[in-house]
């Protein structure tokens, strides 16, 4: 995957995740503008602190800027396109957007490893498949996040309310 180095140690990437976790703090306080800069400035300094990236994006989707916590995580995934929270928030994002496209594409272009035991992707995919009009895929993706966790209760009552939409 990649060399260790100095730069990957976590006492150099603990200060930086005590900065977005101090940052997080403060967004609850109410001050979103001055969290934000916080967020960029991480960024700025080092590209490659996943939590700076879900957390603006999350601090810019709570306040209705819904396509620039997209372009967040965008550029997330284009730094660490393989990591799993960058990943979940961009679907959850994507589908609240109605993108459901772009689910399915990022689902076909990212194969992460918790695709094997994580039914929320599938769920999910699920979701994002039945707002694109494939039921059949939609309920595909169901039954694979059951197979996962056949308690998964998001998963169920999608697979119901498909098996309704499918009667009438």
């Amino acid at each position: 995957e990649g060399t260790f180095t100095a730069r990957d140690d976590i006492k150099a990437l603990l200060p930086f995740e005590n900065r977005a976790e101090e940052a997080n703090r403060r967004a609850r306080e109410g001050k979103p503008d001055a969290v934000a800069r916080l967020f960029k400035e991480i960024l700025s300094e080092r590209d490659d602190i996943d939590i700076a990236y879900t957390s603006l994006a999350a601090l810019y989707k709570d306040s209705g800027r819904l396509g620039d916590a997209l372009a967040v995580l965008g550029l997330g995934r284009e730094k660490l396109p393989q990591n799993y929270d960058i990943f979940l928030a961009s679907v959850s994002f994507l589908l609240a957007a109605g993108r459901h496209a772009d689910v399915v594409r990022l689902f076909e272009t990212t194969n992460l490893p918790q695709r094997e035991t994580d039914p929320e992707i599938w769920n999910s995919l699920g979701v994002a498949r039945a707002g694109l009009g494939d039921l059949a895929g939609a309920r595909s993706a169901y039954e694979r996040a059951l197979t996962l966790d056949p308690d998964y209760p998001a998963a169920r009552a999608n697979l119901g309310t498909l098996g309704l939409i499918l009667f009438f």
